[in-house]
């Protein structure tokens, strides 16, 4: 069962949307930097979950977190160095 093609181009018109606001808000130092970074990172995270659960040959949990772990951890550390820097 796969995914409409709408689907997936709605969702990557979104993030692309979403990347470019955070980009321009920290450029600029805006004042919601943080919140655009976050709103991007959280969007990015659950189209990789959603796309690992929805993969033709199936996906196993553990590759799904797996995943999701080493995502995590590189939002993670480049928000708490930005919320320091903003």
């Amino acid at each position: 069962m796969s995914r409409p093609f709408g689907v997936t181009l709605i969702a990557a018109l979104l993030l692309v949307a979403l990347a470019l606001v955070a980009a321009e808000a920290l450029w600029s130092l805006r004042s919601y930097a943080f919140v655009a970074f976050v709103a991007w990172g959280l969007c990015a995270m659950v189209a990789l979950a959603h796309h690992r659960l929805r993969a033709p040959g199936g996906a196993h949990f553990g590759g799904v977190i797996t995943g999701l772990v080493y995502a995590g951890l590189v939002f993670a550390a480049a928000a708490i160095y930005l919320r320091r820097a903003v």
